[in-house]
């Protein structure tokens, strides 16, 4: 009885080494994440990066014009955007990276905003509808339309896009995410903000961390390849490669 018990053992123990052996060759298959771009890196390094980026957002752009859950992942927020990304190019993101998409019927509830230079002497008086100010994501004449339909987020922006001129603390509170921003924006207005709204404040326009796309039609029995540039909507200029 000992010696049947003692050769079971041995034999899931074999297997249990197997199992490992063939878990481990599968995982040393499987690509490296690719490089994303940051600062600090070379000329050739960031070239390189940029490609791995633009190639990880055509493919998800691709196929989000025909997976609806993929589409409803990227558009959930912008933390899942990231995550979406992240699988679908197998590349690795910085958490310091804001991606956001948006289904084009959408756009006038999502935001990009370029803040204000800051003087923390000053209390200099900005408006988010000043043009070196609002970037994204719908035409000039949504600023007009907000002032009229949407009065009390209007002054909500404009004091935060003013408080960001001079706090460095709340600045910071509006670029380190849009979950961050929103709620910045919601304090400083006493204002409560849909779940549908989402904004994205940024230093500056060589700032690569910023990241917003209209997402492409959706046609389920549909492959077409959908280019990074086609749908790019901010907050830096277009990458060329």
């Amino acid at each position: 009885m000992k010696l049947k018990i003692t050769f079971m053992f041995c034999s899931f123990l074999a297997s249990a080494i197997c199992l490992l052996a063939v878990a481990q060759s599968d995982q040393s298959k499987a690509p490296a994440s690719k490089q994303w771009p940051k600062n600090g890196q070379s000329e050739s390094d960031h070239r390189t990066a940029v490609t791995n980026a633009v190639k990880s957002f055509t493919a998800v752009l691709t196929r989000a014009g025909y997976d609806r859950q993929l589409r409803n992942r990227l558009t959930a927020s912008c933390d899942s955007a990231k995550q979406a990304v992240s699988k679908e190019g197998n590349i690795d993101i910085p958490d310091d990276v804001i991606i956001m998409f948006y289904e084009p019927d959408t756009r006038g509830d999502h935001f990009g905003f370029s803040l204000p230079p800051f003087n923390e002497q000053a209390r200099a008086p900005y408006k988010y509808t000043d043009d070196d100010y609002y970037q994204c994501c719908f035409p000039g004449f949504r600023k007009f339309l907000m002032t009229t339909a949407e009065p009390s987020l209007e002054a909500a922006l404009n004091a935060a896009m003013t408080r960001a001129g001079y706090d460095s603390t709340f600045r910071k509170q509006l670029t380190v995410s849009c979950d961050s921003a929103k709620k910045a924006v919601s304090d400083e207005g006493h204002i409560q903000i849909g779940n549908e709204v989402q904004m994205i404040f940024h230093e500056g326009e060589w700032d690569e961390r910023y990241h917003i796309f209209e997402l492409p039609p959706y046609d389920p029995n549909s492959k077409k390849q959908h280019e990074y540039r086609k749908y790019f909507r901010g907050l830096y200029p277009v990458w060329h490669q």
